[in-house]
C-alpha cells in the first residue's frame, strides 16, 4: 500500500485539530454541544505542541536523562500531578496527549474525575497522597493506581473494596527513605514483610516502591536516595520472589536523578502546571506562623474537633477548632511552618467518620491563637 499523499495527511491533521477543539469546547461549554456531529468522536487525534510548552520541555528532560543512562525514554511514564489545579488544566494537558494524572486529595480528585470522564474516558488516575481508612472505598472504585500504601490495613481495605468488574488495582508501597518525621511511608527495614503481605491480596497487584526523599542540591546527592530505593526494590523482589517492575520516584526538581537511577514513573507537578498558590505566612512576635483553615464537608461534631485538637497538640501547635454557623469548621493554628504544613495535609485527609470536601487556608494574626489548643 502506498503512503498517504500530502493532501490526505494534511486533511487528517485538520480533522485531528477539530476533534481536540471540539473536545475542549464540549468540556468548557457542555450545554452548547447537543448538536455536535457524533462522527467527530471517532476521528484520530493528531496534535503537535510547541517545543517550548512545559509538557514538551518535561518530556525532553526525561528523554535526555534516560538516554544518558542508556535507557529507552519510553520506559519512563510521566505522571502529571494535578493536585490543587482545576479540571480545565487537566483537560488542556489531556488534549496534548498526556494521559496519566496524579492526585493527593480524594474529594478534589473525585470531582475532577467526574467532570472529565465523559470527554476523556481513557485518562489514568493515580492516587499519590496519604490514605486513611475512611477514604479507601472511593479510591478503590475510582483510581487505577495507588502509590502510597504504607499499612497492611489500608491495602486490605483497597482489596476488599475494589469493584469486581474492574481490573486489579495497581499499587506501590511508599518508603520513607530518609526517616523524616514529617513524611509518610514505611521504614526500609519493614518493607519486605509488608510487600509479601500486600502481594498476597486479591484484587491488588503490587508493582513496586515509591519514595519522596528530602530535597537535595546537586545531581550526585539527589541520586543517592533513589539508588537506595532501587536496591531495596531489587532485594525484596529476590527475597520474596516478587515481580516488581516499578519505581515511582522523582519530581520536578530531581527527575533527572531519578531517571538515571531507574525510575519508571516520575511525578511532576510544578514543571507542568506552574507553582501552586502558597499561603503567605504571618509571623508573630516569636516568629511563629499563624493560619486560619476553614473545612467544609461532613465535619461538624465534637469527635472531629477532638481529632483536630489531638493532631494539633501532637504537632506542638496552639489555637482552636470551632463550628461555624455555615456548617464549616474553623481551625486557627499557630506554630512552626513545617508543623502547619503537616496539619493542613492532615486536614485534607479528614478523620474517621467524617468527610472533607474542601480546606481553605488564609493568613491570620497570631495574637488570636491564645495558649494551648482549645475546642470551642
Amino acid at each position: 500500500m502506498s503512503p498517504p499523499s500530502k493532501l490526505v495527511r494534511d486533511g487528517a491533521k485538520r480533522l485531528g485539530y477539530l476533534k481536540v477543539r471540539i473536545a475542549l469546547f464540549r468540556y468548557f461549554h457542555p450545554t452548547g454541544c447537543a448538536q455536535l456531529p457524533g462522527f467527530v468522536v471517532s476521528i484520530p487525534r493528531f496534535f503537535t505542541m510547541s517545543q517550548s510548552h512545559p509538557l514538551a520541555t518535561v518530556r525532553q528532560r526525561i528523554a535526555q536523562a534516560a538516554q544518558s543512562a542508556g535507557r529507552d525514554p519510553q520506559s519512563v511514564t510521566l505522571l502529571a500531578v494535578s493536585k490543587t489545579f482545576p479540571a480545565q488544566d487537566v483537560a488542556q494537558l489531556a488534549a496534548l496527549g498526556q494521559t496519566a494524572f496524579g492526585e493527593n486529595y480524594v474529594q478534589e480528585a473525585l470531582d475532577k474525575i467526574a467532570a472529565l470522564r465523559a470527554d476523556w474516558p481513557a485518562l489514568q488516575w493515580h492516587f499519590i497522597g496519604p490514605l486513611q481508612s475512611n477514604k479507601t472505598r472511593e479510591v478503590a472504585a475510582q483510581f487505577d493506581w495507588v502509590h502510597s500504601v504504607e499499612r497492611l490495613k489500608i491495602a486490605q481495605r483497597l482489596s476488599d473494596q475494589r469493584p469486581p468488574q474492574l481490573p486489579p488495582l495497581q499499587v506501590c508501597i511508599q518508603v520513607n527513605v530518609d526517616g523524616e518525621a514529617t513524611k509518610s511511608g514505611v521504614t526500609p527495614d519493614d518493607v519486605g514483610a509488608l510487600a509479601a503481605a500486600v502481594a498476597a491480596l486479591p484484587n491488588l497487584r503490587l508493582r513496586g516502591l515509591m519514595c519522596i526523599p528530602a530535597p537535595r542540591e546537586g545531581l550526585d546527592a539527589q541520586r543517592a536516595p533513589f539508588a537506595r530505593l532501587r536496591a531495596l526494590r531489587d532485594a525484596i523482589a529476590a527475597e520474596h520472589g516478587l515481580a516488581l517492575d516499578t519505581l515511582s520516584m522523582g519530581m520536578s526538581a530531581d527527575l533527572e536523578a531519578a531517571v538515571i537511577e531507574g525510575a519508571t514513573i516520575v511525578r511532576v507537578g510544578s514543571a507542568l502546571f506552574g507553582q501552586r498558590a502558597a499561603v503567605k505566612p504571618s509571623l508573630g512576635a516569636h516568629g511563629m506562623v499563624c493560619r486560619r483553615f476553614r473545612i467544609a464537608g461532613k465535619v461538624q461534631g465534637v469527635g472531629y474537633r477532638a481529632h483536630v485538637q489531638a493532631e494539633a497538640l501532637r504537632l506542638g501547635l496552639r489555637g482552636h477548632a470551632l463550628n461555624r454557623a455555615d456548617g464549616t469548621v474553623e481551625v486557627l493554628a499557630c506554630g512552626a511552618p513545617a508543623a502547619l504544613g503537616t496539619l493542613q495535609h492532615w486536614l485534607w485527609q479528614g478523620s474517621p467518620a467524617c468527610r472533607v470536601d474542601s480546606v481553605h487556608a488564609e493568613d491570620a494574626p497570631c495574637d488570636a491563637c491564645g495558649d494551648g489548643f482549645r475546642i470551642k
